[in-house]
Parts: structure tokens; sequence; C-alpha cells
């Protein structure tokens, strides 16, 4: 996702967070597309890691609908937390 400013004209990518270990991941995006000279939309994206369980959460804030500061954050570290809760993959 860090490559996307370098790739895509008018995208604006900022890693707001970044934790990293042997057994867990968890980095968070605050990204900006242009739309057209006029319109721009934000959206949020986390990606979480622990073993072989990964998830991605997204948010898109609407002027009716937003978060509070930190609170996308608290949110991608809840589903880090809950992360240990997958059953590990099936061999064979």
């Amino acid at each position: 996702l860090a490559k996307c400013s370098d790739k895509q004209m008018g995208t604006q990518v900022e890693r707001m967070r970044h934790l990293e270990s042997k057994d867990q991941d968890l980095t968070v995006w605050r990204v900006t597309t242009e739309v057209t000279d006029e319109k721009s939309v934000r959206f949020w994206m986390g990606i979480v890691r622990d073993g072989t369980s990964v998830a991605q959460v997204g948010f898109v804030p609407d002027p009716k609908v937003v978060m509070a500061p930190g609170a996308f954050e608290a949110l991608v570290e809840r589903s880090l937390a809950r992360l240990d809760a997958m059953p590990p993959p099936k061999s064979g």
C-alpha cells in the first residue's frame, strides 16, 4: 500500500501506525485518492496478522459518520487481539 502514491497520481498514503514482531503485525494507513480536481475520497485501512491468521479492516468516513481520533486504530488493535481465536489452517 505504501507504494500507491508512487504508482497512482493523485493518491496519498500515510502510514499512521506500524507494529511488527515475530508472531504479530499491525499496520494502519490513511489513504486519500483524488477522484476529480474538486473531489477526493479518504479512507482508512488496517491489516493485522497473528501467526497464520490475517484480517483486513477498512472504514470510509462520511460527513454523517466519522470516528473519533484514535478510534480506528483502536478498532484495528481489537481485531488483532481477537485473531488468536481463529482456528489454525488445516493441513493436508
